[in-house]
């Protein structure tokens, strides 16, 4: 690092001298009398300590050019450095050594006490950063051979950063992880933000997922500028390398991943993959299944994305996007091969229309696998297929004039096909022999293929987990269970599943109802319909379900883990916790006497004056960490912790409405701004009637009682998730 640009800092934990005539930023202090001044290390993109949120407090007290406190994120910073030089150095005095510090026996590294990232989440370090640990000081500057400052891109050498200047990112975040003047480790770290003035502004940037699941980047134009360069920082927490990759140019002010970034079969055309270059894990989850892989164990890699601008003047720094995780959980990279091999679904030949599958595994770029939908198109093409007689060594049997024996010819059909919210597409050859035939039975697919997209499944997906499932010697449970809590179903399958699953069963059998192959019931009950159902309305499922398709010998069994639960005897203890505190409330709510209506406000009441909304689960889920709180989304939030999302209001509605001999159910679907709710509908003599108790618990309270759906479509659109399609119309709100 250069001492051209360098400030001098007083510790931190300590109030700052007041600043003496002719100080200012720029000018170095005083040196505390008998400090050595010893370098220990240099380090360029240091490696990342588990973080797990941003603090700013007190105790990192630091002079500030600009005196102002700032915050992003859930948390505030420490101070602010505004439009800093580019050659700025920061120089920070402490009262511990750092040549004394030891970490786990052995000699501590700057990255041990502080840090720079390009993100306010601390997840991507800085390439362009270098941290400097002297005795009893820790300076922080840019760095003088900076990691992924050259990059090829389409044969063009091109300089994102210069040695000793900041410049790939408009915005960075100095975390400190040690105590000033102890230096003893924090609980979370303190937080330096400082922006940079360059000569060429970073290019305002968005991103966002189209419908054909590609990532479609726009950004405002520059002035001067005459190329762009879409731009990638992958941080891999192994190394503590951050990576930088140049993934397009371009003239224009947008680019879509799909551009250039799609895999296709030279053999049939068919799109076999895209949003590669998006990936963040070495090993998917459907790459768990295939035996021949040589599975590693790295962490999953970070990613964050920007547009540099080109000028006469030099690169712009990036503008980083998707600093808050959500590219990777959205975007499809392939189809989950052995997935469908699970399911059933490799082959492409069928000889039945409703052989065709309405939905196929998807791997995203987060390394998870979901169900999307399968769009077919009418455009059939038509294909002959003769065969002949071969004799026992398989060669064609010929006649005596040379004609082969026994030729007969068929007409098939290949039915090409999309996977909704992808470009992932490939073909089914039919083979029915009439055209008619087949378009007959290609239009009830389509049609069943949009009843299911109606089910929100193009923007949720249906998780497929790729569990290592081992039913060797596991109890597979053949026959429904007699439970000690009520069981809420519209049909036998969904009644034998949810059955199952209050009991704890994590092997189901069920052959019976849906034999292996098939993906629903005779009735036309579809298997992945009964398990939303049975989920949905019978709150003593509790916490989210890991679930798999499995074939032991000739059975079809369901495969299920409890997420939330270390072990059945962990989740049936929570169950009979929650049933024992559903009975005590709804002895002290409900009295002889009541109507329905009556009972309904009682429960709606109790729920609102006793609970409270829990805005730290919704914010973990957006950060991708339901785990953290996953009582949140159970009945158990609102009635024993006393506070959860939309889930656990609705859930604890429909639990205590079944103590209260009501009928009710629980209902999804998007509300006007796009997110995803729960609510209630409740019968009412013979009228259905909407409650929404979350919103209830709202200033001014009870504004979403007992409505109908026509009042309540104002704010929202029901879903099909939370029942089989075939009964949604039993339900409606009139």
């Amino acid at each position: 690092m250069s001492d051209a640009q360098q400030d001098r800092q007083q510790p931190w934990g300590v109030q700052p001298s007041p600043p003496q005539p002719g100080d200012g930023p720029g000018q170095p202090g005083s040196r505390p009398a008998g400090r050595r001044r010893r370098r220990t290390a240099v380090l360029a993109a240091v490696g990342v300590p588990v973080v797990l949120a941003l603090v700013g407090t007190s105790v990192y007290a630091v002079h500030a050019r600009q005196g102002q406190q700032a915050s992003a994120g859930e948390s505030e910073y420490a101070h602010v450095y505004s439009q800093v030089d580019p050659g700025k150095e920061f120089t920070f005095e402490v009262d511990f050594s750092v040549d004394d510090l030891t970490i786990d026996g052995r000699p501590a590294q700057p990255e041990d006490v502080a840090q720079v990232f390009v993100d306010p989440q601390l997840r991507v370090t800085a390439p362009d950063a270098a941290v400097i640990a002297w005795d009893h000081e820790i300076r922080v500057g840019p760095s003088a051979s900076p990691e992924g400052s050259q990059i090829d891109a389409e044969g063009a050498r091109i300089e994102l950063t210069e040695p000793d200047r900041w410049g790939l990112s408009d915005q960075y975040y100095i975390a400190f992880y040690r105590d000033a003047t102890t230096g003893a480790a924090l609980a979370k770290p303190s937080v330096v933000m400082f922006t940079v003035d360059t000569p060429v502004p970073a290019p305002a940037t968005s991103v966002d997922v189209d419908e054909l699941g590609g990532a479609q980047f726009s950004w405002a134009p520059v002035e001067g500028a005459s190329t762009y360069y879409v731009v990638k920082l992958a941080h891999d927490p192994g190394n503590g390398v951050t990576d930088t990759e140049v993934l397009a140019s371009t003239t224009s002010t947008s680019w879509s991943s799909l551009d250039d970034g799609t895999r296709t079969s030279a053999w049939d055309g068919s799109v076999r993959m895209q949003n590669e270059a998006f990936s963040t894990v070495w090993h998917s989850e459907d790459d768990t299944h295939d035996a021949n892989l040589a599975r590693t164990s790295e962490p999953p890699r970070s990613h964050l994305y920007g547009v540099v601008a080109q000028t006469d003047q030099g690169t712009s720094p990036m503008s980083v996007v998707d600093a808050s995780a959500g590219l990777a959980e959205m975007l499809p990279v392939e189809e989950a091969v052995n997935a469908e091999a699970e399911l059933g679904l490799t082959g492409r030949d069928v000889s039945r229309p409703e052989q065709l599958p309405t939905q196929l595994p998807v791997t995203l770029a987060d390394g998870r696998t979901v169900m999307r939908p399968v769009l077919y198109s009418r455009d059939l093409e038509e294909d002959v297929l003769s065969t002949a007689d071969v004799d026992e060594f398989g060669e064609l049997v010929r006649d005596a004039n040379g004609d082969f024996v026994g030729v007969t010819s068929r007409t098939i059909f290949h039915v090409p096909y999309r996977i909704a919210g992808t470009v992932l597409s490939g073909s089914y050859t039919l083979d029915v022999g009439d055209r008619d035939a087949a378009l007959q039975g290609v239009d009830a697919v389509i049609a069943a293929v949009e009843e299911q997209r109606s089910k929100g499944g193009l923007t949720t997906g249906v998780t497929y987990t790729s569990l290592s499932w081992d039913a060797a010697d596991a109890k597979i449970s053949s026959s429904r269970p007699q439970v000690a809590y009520p069981v809420s179903s519209t049909n036998p399958l969904t009644d034998y599943l949810a059955a199952n699953l209050i009991a704890g069963n994590e092997y189901i059998d069920v052959t019976a109802f849906v034999p292996w192959g098939s993906s629903a019931t005779a009735t036309g009950i579809d298997l992945q319909d009964a398990l939303d159902e049975a989920k949905a309305q019978n709150p003593f499922i509790l916490g989210q379900l890991d679930v798999g398709f499995l074939r032991v010998d000739d059975r079809h069994v369901v495969a299920v883990r409890f997420h939330a639960f270390e072990s059945v005897a962990d989740y049936l203890a929570a169950q009979k916790e929650l049933g024992d505190e559903v009975a005590r409330v709804a002895d002290q709510i409900v009295t002889d006497g009541m109507s329905e209506q009556d009972k309904v406000v009682a429960i709606n009441g109790y729920l609102t004056s006793t609970a409270s909304y829990d805005h730290e689960a919704l914010a973990a889920k957006d950060r991708g960490e339901i785990d953290l709180v996953p009582r949140a989304w159970m009945a158990s939030g609102i009635l024993l912790d006393k506070t959860g999302v939309c889930a656990s209001y609705s859930m604890a509605f429909k639990v205590l409405a079944d103590a209260a001999g009501l009928t009710s159910m629980y209902v999804t679907g998007p509300v006007t701004d796009g997110d995803r709710h729960a609510w209630n509908k409740v019968r009412i003599g013979d009228a259905w009637r909407v409650v929404d108790v979350t919103w209830d618990d709202s200033t001014p309270p009870d504004q979403y009682l007992l409505l109908t759906d026509e009042q309540a479509a104002a704010t929202r659109t029901q879903d099909t998730l939370w029942v089989v399609d075939s009964r949604i119309d039993q339900y409606a709100a009139s």
